[in-house]
């Protein structure tokens, strides 16, 4: 983390990236490319027509995401100690799912600066 990012007021997006439903199997795919910032908020949206499941390591489950639902993780948000709070740069999120489903699966992520 940079110290303009910890100072900074401004917030700013990362590119949207979608993985389509027709690539997202029952085995971990990567569904993002490594963050290029540390961010504050990131937003899974599902919006396939198969449940999901979210890893932060490509190993292990760590969020279930319904067919058409989505999960906020705003970690800048009511922080209990003085230091920022973000997800390092270099994080790549993981996803799998079964087959079969259509649309796509979203992750938006913001950086401050």
């Amino acid at each position: 983390m940079s110290v303009q990012g910890a100072q900074s007021s401004v917030i700013y997006p990362v590119g949207l990236i979608g993985t389509s439903a027709a690539t997202i199997t029952t085995t971990y795919i990567p569904a993002y490319i490594p963050l290029p910032y540390s961010v504050r908020i990131v937003k899974f949206t599902n919006a396939t027509t198969v449940n999901c499941i979210v890893s932060w390591d490509g190993v292990d489950d760590h969020d279930f995401i319904p067919a058409g639902g989505f999960l906020l993780i705003d970690v800048s948000s009511n922080r209990e100690v003085s230091n920022i709070f973000e997800i390092q740069t270099g994080t790549t999120f993981y996803v799998r799912g079964v087959s079969g489903g259509t649309g796509n699966f979203y992750i938006s992520a913001y950086y401050g600066k």
